[in-house]
């Protein structure tokens, strides 16, 4: 009893913000695992052609996402928060009924012309329903979740997290495998079965949202989330864009088996984005409040830890992608390993161009950041246009990786043009960092087959870490408080 004791006062020594930030990662970790887990028998149980059109669906919803709900939950969220902190649950409800509107709007398009819209998109009609009744909900799970850390409630978001997708996961499996029998197509269950889960746990959420606002509209809340995000809604359809248009082109030219080893990998190498995802939920708030006091040093510090980290991060996914694939597809979709190590390290880019943009966002400087974003989307287009038909799908990832160093790149030079004279980062160590991960990760395809070496060096960096655990405690506390 005095033990346990001990330990919770111990325990509540520790600065709440650091507190809630852990669990949330721990949460994030829980629910990736729990999908990464099922994504070997999701693999077996799909063939090649039908896992090519999940990704299909679902890379088209990440596109139709930005114009369909306005991604509220992004950029203007976090502004919001702090500019309406008196009221933000009545922030919550306006700007949720405001994607309504918006979805409402765009599917009454899409199904004027459903036949042509299907045919471009690659999509069948009763999928692109799936995907309206996804929309109209599922921005309740998104706003709530972006509110909910930004206050660091970090048992509230962990325990929905892990529930919700534990029971969408659970759900759509056990459809899966008892429907395999009667030769349905599974692509068709999996999705229609994951939608309806999250649509089931969105309308608690959604219900939950409305209560706390009264169901009351602050009209002035929905001009001023229309207003900002207005600008940014280019920016983020180019990133989506750019995030997934080369599945969307694979299916196109190379079909959907092509899709699906292809989407496989990207699975694969995007690992690493799930480390930066969870790190980036803390850095973000931390860099925010120390701009107010031109805490410069603070924050030099805090990014070029994390971005070090999540370096190494991409490296070890890049070094073990052999192992990762077949874990998670099996020996048929181990042709596209080669994915891997540009995939990688196209993450790392992704992660650096969010460390400038966060500075564009501060400063309301949105047209700038949609500029940059749509001459990357627009490189990325052009360039598998030209090298898919020619090279097939694996030219795909080094057009992405081309793209996101442009849109990296592009992003550095307009947060100068903001900054100025201001050193907010260590702009020399973020690119040092950038150019030797990027390196160290294309160079691991040519060691893929030497299998001995490849876990050397994986041993070497776990034993570094261990070493220096206590160091990277340090910098985890720095990065996770505020």
């Amino acid at each position: 009893m005095l033990e346990m004791k001990s330990i919770k006062a111990l325990i509540e020594r520790i600065p709440y913000q650091i507190r809630a930030s852990f669990v949330i990662l721990v949460a994030s970790f829980i629910t990736s695992a729990i999908s990464f887990i099922t994504t070997p028998i999701f693999t077996r149980l799909l063939s090649i052609e039908e896992y090519g059109l999940v990704t299909q669906y679902n890379s088209v919803l990440e596109v139709v996402t930005v114009i369909a709900t306005l991604s509220l939950s992004a950029g203007v969220f976090q502004v919001a928060m702090n500019e309406f902190s008196e009221d933000r649950n009545g922030f919550t409800f306006s700007v949720l009924l405001l994607s309504n509107i918006a979805t409402i709007a765009v599917f009454a398009v899409i199904f004027l012309f459903r036949n042509s819209f299907s045919s471009f998109l690659h999509l069948p009609e009763a999928l692109i329903l799936c995907m309206f009744l996804f929309l109209m909900f599922n921005p309740a799970t998104q706003l709530w979740m972006a509110k909910q850390r930004y206050e660091y409630q970090y048992k509230k978001v962990a325990i929905v997290s892990i529930i919700t997708v534990a029971f969408n996961l659970g759900s759509s499996l056990t459809a899966v495998i008892v429907l395999k029998k009667y030769h349905y197509n599974l692509a068709y269950v999996k999705i229609w079965v994951t939608a309806i889960a999250q649509i089931i746990s969105a309308l608690i959420i959604y219900c939950s949202i409305a209560k706390k606002a009264n169901w009351k509209i602050n009209w002035s809340y929905v001009k001023y989330a229309f207003v900002f995000n207005a600008p940014l809604l280019v920016h983020y359809l180019a990133q989506y864009i750019l995030r997934s248009s080369d599945k969307i082109m694979i299916t196109s030219i190379c079909g959907e088996r092509a899709t699906g080893l292809y989407g496989l990998g990207s699975t694969v190498a995007s690992l690493a984005m799930l480390a930066w995802a969870a790190m980036a939920a803390s850095l973000t708030p931390y860099i925010y409040s120390h701009l107010k006091t031109n805490e410069y040093l603070k924050i030099n510090k805090a990014v070029i830890s994390v971005i070090g980290i999540f370096g190494i991060c991409c490296f070890l996914v890049s070094m073990t992608g052999p192992e990762i694939v077949f874990i998670l597809g099996s020996k048929k979709y181990i042709e596209n390993i080669q994915l891997i190590p540009p995939i990688a390290a196209s993450s790392l880019l992704a992660a650096i161009y969010g460390v400038y943009s966060t500075i564009a966002f501060y400063h309301h400087k949105r047209t700038s950041t949609a500029i940059m974003t749509i001459i990357a989307a627009v490189i990325n287009i052009v360039l598998n246009l030209i090298l898919i038909p020619r090279y097939g799908y694996i030219a795909a990832a080094y057009t992405t990786e081309i793209a996101y160093l442009i849109y990296t790149v592009l992003h550095f030079i307009n947060y100068r043009r903001i900054v100025r004279e201001d050193k907010v980062y260590n702009d020399k160590g973020i690119w040092i960092i950038t150019i030797l991960t990027t390196g160290l990760c294309l160079l691991t395809g040519f060691i893929y087959n030497y299998w001995i070496i490849r876990y050397a060096i994986v041993a070497l960096i776990v034993i570094a870490a261990l070493i220096f655990r206590r160091r990277l405690l340090a910098i985890i506390k720095t990065i996770m408080g505020r």
